[in-house]
């Protein structure tokens, strides 16, 4: 039999509360979150009033959940900014806009986000992959040719439905 003491939930809060070490570990969490938040914010107003510029009233949430089409200066703004955002998630949010394009657009700015994947948030490789398999970007072919010598990138982008015939 163990000698471990059950104790409450309200008494572990209660040794949280006046534990400085887990104190000091919650301060920093709020620090780390209030500062992702803030780059966040940031990289939305200027994305915003860029998209504002060129007409458009969407952010980018209403972009990835519409149907409508993307305008080529959409398109282009969304383009200049994917990297020079520093909040990941918002990086990951316009490459999925990115895939409502009305017509196709130089995919160099997809290439670089996916080599410089390093974001916090998880792997958006695969949302990459997913935008230039429904919009065919151009000027990457070269780059798709030595992506598809990894074996595990060329099946992502056959299960996405990448015509394999297109990258010669």
């Amino acid at each position: 039999m163990s000698n471990e003491q059950w104790i409450t939930a309200e008494e572990l809060l209660q040794k949280l509360e006046n534990d400085p070490v887990y104190q000091q570990k919650m301060a920093d969490k709020r620090q780390r979150r209030g500062a992702r938040q803030a780059r966040y914010d940031a990289d939305a107003e200027r994305l915003t009033a860029d998209l504002l510029a060129v007409g458009c009233a969407e952010n980018l949430d209403q972009m990835v959940n519409s149907p409508k089409r993307l305008a080529a200066p959409v398109v282009g703004v969304l383009l200049d900014h994917l990297n020079k955002c520093k909040e990941s998630a918002n990086r990951e949010f316009i490459v999925r806009a990115l895939g409502g394009a009305e017509v196709p657009f130089d995919g160099t700015a997809l290439t670089q986000c996916f080599e410089e994947d390093n974001w916090d948030y998880g792997d958006v490789r695969w949302v990459i992959l997913n935008t230039i398999s429904i919009v065919r970007p151009t000027g990457i072919d070269d780059w798709l040719r030595q992506l598809i010598k990894n074996d595990y990138w060329k099946d992502q982008l056959q299960k996405l439905g990448y015509p394999m015939s297109r990258i010669r």
